[in-house]
């Protein structure tokens, strides 16, 4: 292709056939991984050689997270929408799903579910076992094979394959009872070293199953959530915890608020009125933003795009 052309390129961990040519090109050069961003798409960069020029504006990025200030990066969220078309043929009973929500007792405190092995998941995994807390939670561990009780899986066989590959990808799928039997969910996202946000089906999950969360990420997740117009339970579990440093300390502050709300009163807390609002407010925010995914991130690729060879 000739130099005076804009070429998005995919970039993958997988997949090498481009490099040379990025490389070598004289034209403007996007790298595009839909499924990937901050702390993971960094590193992709670097292990490929294109970190450096990537920091230095050679090269422009479309992620589905965010990126470091330096980067040119263009968010499309992609994540969001991928868990919403896996969820949408369920969309009329996630819709009514509040309605079954009745003070109701239920037989498990939070979910908790794990699948890629990940340095600060097995910390928040080590961390809560040592505090009692998975005793009376619904979680799984895949690596290790801890999996759910079988009435709580999907009516399939689920591996770490069909978890993580895209034309199945079993993890976007919101199991309702998983929600239905738990007060909350906790999570421990793609990724805590770097302050930048990715959202992946861990985030959107909970907020389809109308469930409070608590979440171990980048600094900037809960910021960016709110940003997004999504709410963060702050009321139960706590605001000051979310954005220190380094991200051990914000796991076991995280893990203190857990303890605080699993106890006698975790029924009481996860059905006061200001709970149930935020999380009808979250699902109804998410179907909108859904909604209108399409238009909106066209209106963002065209623009980012426009600026690139203006």
């Amino acid at each position: 292709m000739p130099d005076d052309t804009l070429q998005i390129i995919p970039l993958r961990y997988d997949e090498t056939t481009f490099l040379e040519h990025i490389k070598r090109s004289q034209a403007r050069v996007v790298l595009e991984n839909i499924f990937e961003g901050s702390n993971t798409f960094v590193r992709m960069l670097e292990v490929s050689g294109l970190l450096k020029d990537t920091l230095n504006g050679r090269y422009a990025t479309i992620s589905t997270g965010e990126m470091p200030e330096s980067i040119n990066n263009c968010n499309i969220q992609f994540m969001m929408y991928l868990t919403g078309r896996k969820n949408e043929s369920e969309r009329h009973i996630l819709n009514i799903y509040s309605q079954r929500l009745e003070q109701r007792h239920r037989p498990y405190t939070f979910l908790y579910l794990n699948n890629r092995v990940r340095e600060h998941r097995a910390a928040l995994l080590n961390e809560m076992e040592r505090m009692q807390l998975l005793d009376g939670a619904l979680w799984s561990h895949i690596p290790t094979g801890k999996t759910l009780p079988e009435e709580y899986e999907q009516d399939r066989d689920i591996t770490h394959r069909t978890l993580v590959d895209w034309d199945q990808w079993e993890a976007g799928l919101m199991v309702e009872r998983q929600y239905y039997d738990t007060y909350f969910s906790v999570q421990a996202e793609s990724t805590v070293k770097l302050r930048y946000s990715m959202f992946s089906e861990k985030t959107w999950k909970p907020i389809l199953g109308e469930h409070p969360f608590i979440t171990l990420s980048g600094v900037n997740h809960y910021h960016n959530l709110r940003r997004m117009g999504f709410q963060t339970f702050d009321h139960v579990l706590g605001s000051e915890w979310q954005e220190m440093e380094p991200w051990q300390v914000r796991m076991q502050e995280m893990v203190s608020r857990i303890v605080r709300v699993v106890g006698p009163n975790l029924h009481d807390i996860m059905h006061d009125q200001e709970t149930r609002k935020q999380a009808q407010h979250n699902l109804q925010q998410f179907w909108r933003w859904y909604d209108n995914y399409e238009i909106g991130i066209n209106d963002s690729l065209s623009k980012f795009l426009e600026e690139l060879v203006s």
